[in-house]
């Protein structure tokens, strides 16, 4: 591409048209990457969660259960 650039005195264009061609396939792939670990991320984040609330219920209910006795 360059080659036929510099041949048509385009080089300028060219390389401008060759940046944003390789900037829309990053752009592309970032989304696709963001994509794929959205819903591993939400199950992390899940998990998480749910452990920090069974560790704060697990403590009350042990002391509602003894001073029932």
């Amino acid at each position: 591409m360059m080659h036929i650039g510099e041949t048509t005195g385009n080089l300028p264009q060219t390389l401008i048209y060759l940046s944003e061609l390789y900037e829309a396939e990053v752009d592309e792939q970032t989304r696709n990457l963001s994509n794929s670990i959205e819903p591993i991320l939400m199950i992390v984040m899940g998990l998480l969660v749910g452990l920090i609330a069974v560790s704060v219920i697990t403590p009350i209910y042990e002391i509602t259960k003894t001073l029932q006795r």
